[in-house]
């Protein structure tokens, strides 16, 4: 057996093969141990098959490259696993279900979001379309949902695991993203700031678990933003040194793909990280006594960056141009007149008690503070940064402005409005902070790598500086009430503590470069913080906006679903229906109704501003079926109605009566109505229709009036104004008997409403009297600019003394859902009775009470007709209609499918050009006779966004070949990664050898 070579030959030898270059399947052969050095072993039979077994080095088995990529990329395995079950034991902690009955829907997660991954994993597996969903405020596209809420690849975890898991799907998705924005950090450090694996991984538990992510977990959407950013910037920085550009190109389209909303913050932020890295943080430019040559480079820096910003964003075109169109629909206007003016938001000292605090949770609400903590060893490093001496001035200067750049947008509200598009968030301000938490964690990570350049004395003044700024904290708590959020010992105190053992720890390090041990320890307390600050800050969300018990779903969403089913199987034809009862606005999408009540940011402002014209339940953004009347049902098509209390119009009939789950997991009875008189999705009306331009809300009975008086034919209008002169009532007025009485109330004028101040002891209460004209159907609405709620009683009499008698509560009015029309049912004619309205607050504003009956004879005589030239549908899916209808004169055909840009209407194969009716319907104009038309949607701009996807993805493609064959620093990676693999086989077969002998 030959003599092993000893420790001093062989670094020899390594540093001859070193300097002679060789080829990088010798240096992978060098690198392994010679055949000679193996211990020998008796030749035979048995060694020679040893020998047979172990494949040539060209030959690699999937389970040697399982092996080889494990031992490559397990450091970033740590990173994925470390958050992932760290956050999953705060969760647990917090009472997540297995451990608790709590689940992860919160806030928005809650009331909108679960229902939309409903919506995309049915139409996935075929219940529906990703272009256009009939669940939402009557139907609408569904493209752009997808794009602002739903486009993340993670979004394929819920998609593809089984809908009765869906909660326990999110709660994966979530942890999913967490992981892997912890693993594109650690990347960007060891790549870019050359941090040595164990101590990326430090780095990046932070990175992932940091305030904004752990907080933003109810709005799992932009936590891609955490996944992509690194890549971003590394990107730009391969950019600049060597021209790679598919590492910028497949990044910046991935994010601006997965959501358009922070896709356009981190643009934003991006076009700054390019400007800092060009003109300071390169190490490859000259960035003083520059020559035209170093000009150039500049240039062609400049040039390669617009060039591959804009093939990424043509790659991600087929959804940011739907989606674009998609929020021009509503959502850009959604702030008519956004306010400008300059104001600060918050002060230096609440800003950075964010970050030097533990369990610094503050709230989501609009006055919240940004959340920038993303762990104390952060801030304890962030002042040796700029007294390190390793570091370079341009590169502290550089990264320095970076980190004022964005506390400048944060802390002045015209700055911070640009970054939210020019709005102001309603809720969860500051969407953008993370960016600035990954700036100083890696002005951090820069400081640590350099540690041993730090002087000791800088360790223990920035702990000081910590200390004494926590003080100051913990006396303006004390003196004047300040920093309420921040409990003394559970996140000052603990903070002082934490800040001192890391300053402990740092001075060791510094003195002694533990490779291993210190680093471990490090990780397990910077472990135990983040997973304290995460329990933290799920109870404090809990506390504030309330995270549901998983009960209130499952049952509840199934027991809907197996009703909605039912009804299908009664009723296999195309209609509307919806419900009376709510658990959120969405629950049309989770049920598969096709309805009204819908809740999105990505709006339709035509087709919300006339449902709210006819009376249902509306604010701002969503709508919801409340308020209805016969005729505005059978108009818009609601064709079946679920209820639980008995509350539709007595014209309906019973289907079929089912007992289902509530949030409680007790059983309710829920009863199917049909409504009789419900219109096919199209039908023929009078062209006059054509003429009104939208409808008023200022009385829905009159709008409900004009509207279905038109379509008929029966609305009249002055030749020269073009007024209507005159229209049929299916409501007719009920004259108010007298002023109103007010109980310890006083009026006064607020513009051309009246403000009811509360005033005195007692009840605040407004008796308004009414005699009934008729016993057709009461109904009222009153009108109001403020809402204030007030709780409405009934009596069916009136008392000369001004006393109320008898009354029964009625309803709650004004604010939120009870907006909206009430039913008060039929009276006798002659019949007094009275409305009580009771002040519950200061004070209370409307402008009218309007009081109607409803003419049941004359609706029904109408109806009929219109019931005659009904679109009768001959074939349908949730993105195409066709079906036959019949045309008389002077007649155009009224769909109640909202008018929005992306239908295409063909009549008899021919294609015409649709028109709004009513300034939020299709209608299509029809010649006299039987006419077979079609109507068929695909988004806005999708074709335009497919054709530049496919040009972005072929430049892609292009620029990624030229490069494997001509960039220098792309054929060394890659060079680089075949050396390492083949190096590692060879170990790994040699070993396996050794043990065979």
């Amino acid at each position: 057996m030959a003599s092993k070579p000893s420790k001093a030959k062989r670094k020899q030898l390594a540093a001859k093969q070193a300097a002679s270059r060789p080829e990088p399947q010798a240096q992978a052969a060098a690198a392994a141990p010679l055949p000679e050095q193996a211990p020998a072993e008796k030749p035979g039979k048995a060694a020679a098959k040893t020998e047979a077994k172990l494949p040539p080095l060209g030959k690699i088995t999937p389970f040697e490259r399982l092996q080889c990529w494990c031992a490559r990329n397990y450091i970033y395995i740590l990173a994925f696993f470390i958050p992932v079950a760290l956050t999953y034991l705060a969760y647990a902690l917090f009472g997540m279900y297995p451990f608790g009955p709590e689940s992860v829907l919160c806030l928005d997660l809650n009331g909108q979001y679960v229902y939309y991954f409903e919506a995309i994993r049915d139409a996935f597996w075929g219940d529906g379309s990703i272009f256009y969903n009939w669940s939402r405020n009557l139907s609408g596209e569904f493209f752009g949902i997808i794009g602002y809420y739903l486009a993340s690849p993670f979004t394929l975890i819920v998609i593809l695991l089984p809908r009765t898991m869906i909660l326990g799907s999110l709660l994966i998705m979530q942890l999913c993203k967490l992981g892997t924005a912890a693993v594109t950090f650690c990347y960007f450090l060891q790549k870019s700031r050359k941090l040595k694996p164990l101590h990326a991984l430090l780095f990046s538990m932070m990175y992932a678990m940091m305030a904004y992510a752990i907080t933003q977990l109810i709005d799992p959407m932009w936590l891609d933003g955490l996944v992509f950013l690194p890549l971003i910037c590394l990107g730009v920085e391969y950019l600049i040194d060597d021209g790679r550009k598919i590492n910028y190109i497949i990044p910046l389209a991935l994010m601006c793909f997965a959501n358009f909303y922070i896709g356009f913050m981190i643009c934003i932020f991006t076009a700054l990280y390019f400007a800092y890295y060009l003109f300071a943080g390169s190490d490859k430019l000259k960035h003083f006594h520059m020559k035209s040559k170093d000009l150039k480079a500049y240039g062609y820096s400049i040039l390669r960056m617009f060039m591959c910003t804009v093939v990424a964003l043509m790659c991600a075109a087929v959804l940011m141009l739907p989606v674009y169109n998609a929020l021009a629909l509503g959502k850009f206007d959604f702030t008519a007149n956004p306010d400008y003016s300059f104001a600060l938001q918050f002060t230096p000292i609440d800003f950075f008690a964010q970050i030097a605090s533990v369990a610094q949770y503050n709230s989501v609400n609009v006055q919240g503070m940004p959340e920038i903590y993303c762990g104390l060893i952060t801030a304890l490093l962030l002042p040796l940064f700029f007294l390190n001496s390793k570091i370079e001035l341009r590169k502290k200067i550089g990264m320095g402005l970076l980190a004022a750049a964005l506390f400048t947008s944060m802390y002045i509200r015209p700055v911070d409005m640009m970054w939210h598009g020019g709005q102001m968030p309603n809720w969860l301000p500051f969407r953008y902070s993370f960016i600035f938490s990954f700036v100083i964690l890696t002005m951090a990570a820069m400081a640590f790598r350099n540690l041993k350049d730090i002087k000791p004395a800088a360790i223990y003044g920035s702990f000081f500086i910590w200390f004494m700024f926590l003080m100051l904290v913990l006396y303006e708590k004390n003196k004047h009430g300040e920093f309420d959020y921040l409990d003394t010992k559970g996140a000052i105190w603990v903070s002082v503590a934490l800040f001192a053992v890391y300053a402990l720890l740092l001075f060791i390090q510094q003195k002694t470069s533990s490779k291993k041990v210190l680093p471990i320890l490090m990780m397990l307390l910077i472990g135990g913080e983040l997973t304290y600050n995460a329990l933290d800050t799920m109870k404090a969300t809990d506390k504030e906006v309330a995270y549901s018990e998983r009960r209130t779903y499952i049952a509840y969403i199934q027991s809907g679903r197996d009703i909605t089913q039912r009804l299908k199987e009664y009723d296999s034809s195309f209609y509307r229906a919806d419900k009376t009862y709510h658990r959120t606005v969405n629950d049309d999408l989770a049920f598969g109704l096709r309805g009204i009540t819908h809740s999105s940011s990505v709006m339709n402002t035509r087709i919300i501003k006339f449902i709210e014209a006819m009376g249902y339940t509306c604010h701002s953004y969503y709508t919801k079926y409340n308020g209805a009347t016969p005729l505005s049902d059978s108009l818009l098509g609601i064709k079946y109605v679920m209820d639980q209390s008995d509350s539709v119009d007595e014209s309906y009939q019973e289907v079929f009566s089912q007992m289902c789950k509530k949030q409680d997991l007790k059983e309710q009875l829920v009863t199917v109505y049909e409504n009789p008189n419900a219109l096919s999705i199209g039908y023929m009306a009078s062209n006059t229709a054509r003429r009104i331009t939208g409808l008023g809300n200022d009385n829905p009975f009159n709008s409900q009036n004009v509207m279905m008086s038109t379509i008929c034919g029966s609305t009249t209008f002055d030749p020269t104004t073009g007024a209507i002169t005159g229209n049929t009532e299916y409501f007719y007025p009920i004259p108010q008997e007298g002023e109103p009485i007010l109980n310890n109330l006083t009026a006064r004028p607020y513009g051309v409403q009246t403000c009811y101040d509360v005033s005195g002891e007692g009840d605040h209460t407004i008796d308004l009297k009414f005699k009934a004209l008729s016993d057709d159907p009461i109904y009222f609405f009153f009108k109001t600019e403020n809402q204030r709620q007030v709780n409405l009683w009934y009596s069916p009499f009136w008392n000369k003394d001004g006393e109320f008698l008898d009354g029964e509560f009625l309803t709650y009015y004004f604010e939120g859902d009870d907006y909206r029309i009430v039913s008060l049912g039929s009276l006798p004619a002659g019949q007094e009775f009275t409305i009580r309205m009771t002040v519950t607050k200061e004070y209370t504003i409307f402008q009218n009470a309007f009081f109607y009956h409803f003419n049941q004879a004359q609706f029904e005589a109408d109806i009929a007709k219109l019931k005659q030239q009904q679109w009768e549908l001959t074939d349908y899916s949730e993105r195409r209609l066709e079906g036959t209808i019949t045309a008389g004169e002077n007649q155009i055909m009224m769909t109640s499918i909202p008018y929005e840009p992306g239908w295409t209407v063909k009549v008899d194969g021919k294609k015409v050009e649709p028109v709004v009716l009513f300034n939020a319907m299709i209608g299509v104009p029809l010649s006299p006779g039987t006419h077979e038309v079609e109507m068929s949607f695909l988004p806005n701009g999708f074709v335009q966004g497919f054709g530049l996807m496919l040009l972005g993805i072929a430049a892609t493609i292009g620029l990624g070949c030229y490069d494997r064959k001509h960039n220098k620093a792309m054929l060394a990676a890659i060079a680089e990664h075949q050396q390492a693999r083949e190096a590692f086989l060879t170990k790994r077969r040699a070993k396996r050898k050794v043990k065979a002998k």
